[in-house]
């Protein structure tokens, strides 16, 4: 039945005189019982702790249901989905996962009401939401459904191992325990993808983590498995026995229900034992921890159970009380108490004393009486323990003033920072004496220098309600000028005689820089145009020098030693016409470059003459003329070639001129040429079969073609030139 109202049933169960304690501790003479039940109109699929409140589905009535705590009265239940097995609380949602229907439910915290119903995967048995997103474990499809938090709607569809049963994310990692499968599945968020399987024991059903590292229970193998966040690799297996399900983890403890029989069982993390076994009534389906508490939903009963503890009351004193205590002191209290808790101590005059968060350390900050208060934490077996108030009074000290610096002897443009050391609350002041010589800034506690000679600074602090007042403090510092520095910047790649280097200066004033040349015969500084110049083979050391300035001291920088080489001469040019016809005999010679005061030496290969700087040639020929310049100690040597060619030029076209082609083959033809050049004596020439040419002749007495060419031969620098065959036909 569906009302909107639950019937609720409190029972408590006092057992003999024994001391109840605590979950994950089994106290002298007490255990965890069952301390509260309540009743549900339905068995309980799953349950969570959403505020002061507990929520919880219940599958056969298709209900989400919320019960009050620590009254267990029931709020409010909501309609949902088809068998909703499943849920999962944020800042602003509840989810849950309808197992029949294959959806989601959203239902808004705020108004609490089911706002949308998403459609996901076949039979969701388990979902997570981290904030931003949903993950729903489907069993029956093999897939995690990824619901986007802000819009409501599935974003990504995960594939994974049989059966998933359970799913947690830490919001960058998404880990599945698959019932059939014998892995866990590892899905990143960023990529939606499954990046690691993490081996498992059989049918791995309830996964949770301790914010360090992953639980898995393993339903088929009755124990539990450590996994590693970082790594994602097993730390340890516990064998526990039974069959674990549900997981919940709190204050070290790990809650696990027994999904085969009627028991919960409490698995201290930091030892790996299991300090408590408590039978219950019925078979747990869902455990829910909750600090000291624990909340077991089953399946097979219409109720929730409540687990418990009571504890052991403490006594904390503070064992070292001071009789008085001065304003701006320290104390730390040492606190005796009947426990392993951890103790505080809390101020209830903070404006007198406060208590530092690291070490529990006591500051007394003005007049008057301080109070405290020692406290106990509560621990498994004891409550929270709250001593006696402890009074003391806090007296006012005198003020001490000391003004220092690191140094008392600076340069102009430097600041320092000087060291003010006073115990007073009171923020001190500084300022300055000198002011033409040096100027301060009182919040930043530095001083400035501007010119030679002393600074006097004085620092002053006022007295208030817990400290009296300091007379003024002086310090007197003097300001020397600025130690000036001067050095080169760069160097010369290559010094060479004949070449030049403009060096660069670095220094700590606007003075002129200039280059010292302590080798004058081999290097020298041009202060016109800021230049070095290398004039002769050796070692060349120069200085960088700054003149002085006001309050800048002269100065002279470390040298820079380089040895200056040989240097090259100016490019050898060889002047002349580089080709011409046989017809010229010679060619008139030009040489430039090298050095002013040596003369080139020419020499030439080839078949040609020189006769000073004129080059003849008997013949037509190629011929090199070298220039060479030997060079001195300062200067390299030099040379270079030039080609010069004397050519013989072509004759006039030869042709030959005969009219007729066609002759009797009795009869004979007297050859004719025209054309060629210089002197004129034409060579015929014949091929064909019966062809004769007696002087200039051409005869065939049996008949055919004869072909003829005319040459005129080589004569005065011409070539030879032929002219272009002629055909003549005998019949």
């Amino acid at each position: 039945m569906n009302t909107g109202f639950k019937t609720f049933a409190l029972k408590i169960s006092v057992v003999g005189a024994l001391l109840l304690g605590v979950p994950g501790q089994v106290c002298a003479g007490a255990q965890t019982v069952p301390v509260e039940v309540i009743a549900t109109d339905s068995p309980v699929g799953a349950a969570t702790i959403a505020g002061p409140n507990i929520w919880a589905v219940e599958p056969n009535v298709n209900e989400l249901a919320e019960y009050s705590l620590p009254t267990g009265l029931p709020e409010k239940t909501l309609p949902v989905g088809l068998s909703p097995t499943a849920l999962s609380v944020d800042s602003s949602h509840i989810w849950v996962a309808n197992s029949g229907a294959g959806t989601v439910s959203e239902v808004l915290i705020s108004s609490l009401k089911v706002v949308q119903t998403i459609k996901v995967g076949s039979a969701p048995t388990s979902l997570f939401s981290d904030g931003v997103n949903v993950w729903v474990a489907n069993s029956l499809s093999n897939t995690v459904s990824q619901i986007s938090v802000a819009t409501g709607r599935v974003i990504g569809t995960v594939a994974v191992g049989a059966s998933p049963a359970s799913v947690f994310s830490d919001g960058s990692y998404v880990w599945v325990a698959s019932s059939n499968s014998p892995n866990i599945s590892v899905i990143q968020v960023s990529t939606g993808k499954v990046i690691d399987l993490v081996a498992a024991g059989p049918q791995p059903s309830g996964i949770v983590s301790d914010g360090q590292n992953i639980w898995v229970a393993n339903s088929g193998a009755g124990s539990i498995e450590e996994i590693s966040k970082s790594s994602r690799t097993t730390i340890a297996t516990f064998q526990i026995g039974g069959q674990p399900g549900s997981l919940s983890f709190a204050n070290g403890i790990l809650w696990i229900a027994d999904t085969g029989a009627p028991q919960i069982r409490e698995f201290n993390i930091s030892t790996g034992t299991v300090v408590s076994s408590l039978p219950l009534d019925v078979v747990p389906s869902v455990v829910i921890a909750n600090g000291v508490q624990a909340f077991v939903g089953s399946r097979s009963a219409n109720q929730i159970e409540l687990l418990q503890g009571q504890q052991k009351p403490q006594s904390p004193v503070i064992s070292n009380i001071p009789q008085i205590a001065t304003a701006q002191s320290t104390f730390t209290p040492s606190i005796k108490t009947n426990s392993d808790g951890v103790t505080q101590v809390s101020s209830q005059t903070p404006s007198i004393c406060s208590v530092s968060s690291v070490g529990a350390i006591v500051s007394f900050l003005q007049a008057g009486t301080c109070v405290l208060v020692p406290e106990s934490a509560e621990t498994n077996n004891f409550a929270l323990g709250i001593g006696a108030a402890v009074i003391i009074p806090v007296v006012v000290e005198p003020a001490v003033l000391t003004l220092s610096a690191e140094s008392v002897a600076v340069h102009v443009g430097d600041s320092e920072t000087v060291v003010i050391a006073t115990n007073s609350d009171q923020a001190a002041t500084l300022s300055s004496l000198s002011p033409q010589t040096c100027v301060v800034d009182s919040n930043l506690r530095e001083v400035s220098f501007l010119k030679v000679g002393g600074c006097t600074i004085q620092a002053e602090v006022g007295a208030d309600n817990v400290y009296s007042g300091a007379a003024s403090q002086t310090l007197t510092i003097t300001v020397d000028p600025i130690v000036g520095s001067v050095s080169f910047l760069n160097s010369p790649t290559l010094a060479t005689v004949g070449s030049s280097f403009t060096p660069e200066f670095g220094s700590n004033s606007d003075a002129t820089e200039i280059a010292i040349s302590q080798s004058t015969n081999v290097c020298w500084y041009d202060p016109v145009i800021r230049v070095v110049n290398f004039i002769a083979v050796g070692e060349c050391t120069i200085y960088p020098h700054l003149a002085a300035a006001a309050n800048v001291t002269a100065a002279l920088g470390s040298p820079l030693d380089f040895y200056v080489s040989q240097g090259e001469q100016s490019p050898l040019v060889i002047g002349g016409t580089s080709e011409v016809g046989f017809t010229i005999s010679s060619i008139a010679l030009s040489v430039s470059g090298g050095m002013s005061d040596t003369q080139p030496v020419l020499t030439t290969s080839g078949g040609c003459h020189l006769f000073g700087l004129k080059l003849t040639a008997k013949s037509a020929t190629t011929c090199v003329v070298t220039a060479t310049s030997a060079g001195n100690a300062n200067y390299l040597p030099t040379s270079t070639s030039q080609t010069f060619t004397f050519v013989q030029p072509a004759q006039a076209v030869v042709a030959i001129t005969n009219p007729t082609l066609v002759i009797p083959r009795h009869q004979f033809v007297a050859l004719s040429a025209s054309g060629g050049s210089g002197v004129l004596h034409y060579r015929f020439s014949v091929s064909g079969i019966g062809c004769v040419i007696k002087k200039t002749r051409l005869s065939n007495k049996t008949g055919g073609d004869c072909v003829v060419t005319a040459t005129n031969p080589a004569n005065h620098g011409y070539t030879s030139a032929t002219s272009v065959p002629v055909t003549f036909s005998f019949s």
